[in-house]
C-alpha cells in the first residue's frame, strides 16, 4: 500500500528551495541564463581539452535541466494565477484530480499554504500538452489556439514564415522527448550536439517569455473587463 502524501510538507520543502520574493519569470531567466553560460563554457572547453565521450554525456543533461526549469516555472505560474483571484480562482474548480483531505484543508485555512500552492503542487505538467490543458482551464480559453495565434502574429511581424508557429514549438517538444528518453533509457546512440544544446536553451527562453507575456496580457484584459462591468 502506497504511503499517503503529505501535501503541506511537500510544499514546505519546496519553499525552502525557492526564492519566493523573486518573480517566477526572473527565477526562470536566472536558470536559463546559467544553462546558456554552461553550454558556452562546455563548447569552449571541448576543443581538445575534453574527450568526445565526456562531451556527449554532458550535453545529454541539458534537455533534463530545461524540462526541470519549465516545470518549476509553470507550477509558479499556476499558483500566481489562482492566488491572484478571479476569474482564475473559480476556473481552478474544474481541476478534478486535485486532492484536498482534512489535513490539507485545515492547513490552507491556517496559512500554511495558499489555495494556489496546493492546487499547483498537484497539477500534472510533464509535457507541453498537460501545461496547455492546465492553462486552458485557468485562463478560460483554448490556450493552444490563442497562443498559436500569438505566435503567428510574431511571425507576421518578422515578415512571414513559421519560425515561432512551427520551429519553436517543434524544438520544445523535441526537448521534452529527449528528456524522457535520457531519464528512462540508456540511449547510447542518441547524443545531443553542442550546437543543439544552445538551440534548445534559446528556444526555452523564447517559449517561457512568450507564455508569460500571453498570461500577463490576459490578466490585463480581465482587469479591464472588470472595470467596465463595474461602470
Amino acid at each position: 500500500m502506497a504511503a499517503k502524501r503529505d501535501i503541506l510538507t511537500e510544499i514546505e520543502k519546496r519553499r525552502e528551495r525557492l526564492f519566493f520574493r523573486i518573480p517566477r519569470l526572473d527565477q526562470a531567466r536566472r536558470r536559463l541564463s546559467a544553462l546558456m553560460q554552461a553550454a558556452d563554457y562546455l563548447r569552449s572547453r571541448t576543443k581538445g581539452a575534453v574527450s568526445p565521450t565526456i562531451t556527449r554525456e554532458l550535453h545529454r543533461h541539458f534537455p533534463v535541466a530545461l524540462v526541470a526549469v519549465s516545470e518549476g516555472y509553470f507550477r509558479m505560474l499556476y499558483q500566481d494565477l489562482i492566488d491572484s483571484g478571479e476569474p482564475y480562482r473559480s476556473n481552478a474548480r474544474q481541476f478534478g484530480d486535485v486532492r484536498l483531505d482534512v489535513h490539507t484543508f485545515l492547513g490552507s485555512h491556517s496559512g500554511l499554504a495558499s489555495a494556489g500552492e496546493i492546487i499547483a503542487h498537484q497539477l500534472p505538467h510533464n509535457n507541453p500538452g498537460q501545461m496547455e490543458a492546465n492553462l486552458s482551464i485557468l485562463l478560460g480559453e483554448d490556450f493552444p489556439a490563442t497562443f498559436r495565434a500569438r505566435l503567428a502574429e510574431e511571425d507576421l511581424q518578422l515578415g512571414g514564415g513559421t519560425l515561432f508557429q512551427k520551429q519553436l514549438l517543434e524544438l520544445i517538444h523535441r526537448t521534452f522527448a529527449l528528456r524522457h528518453t535520457y531519464c528512462h533509457e540508456l540511449a547510447t546512440r542518441l547524443p545531443v550536439s553542442p550546437r543543439m544544446s544552445g538551440t534548445f536553451i534559446k528556444a526555452f527562453i523564447m517559449w517561457i517569455h512568450m507564455v508569460d507575456e500571453h498570461v500577463r496580457d490576459h490578466q490585463k484584459s480581465q482587469a479591464g473587463a472588470g472595470i467596465r462591468r463595474k461602470r
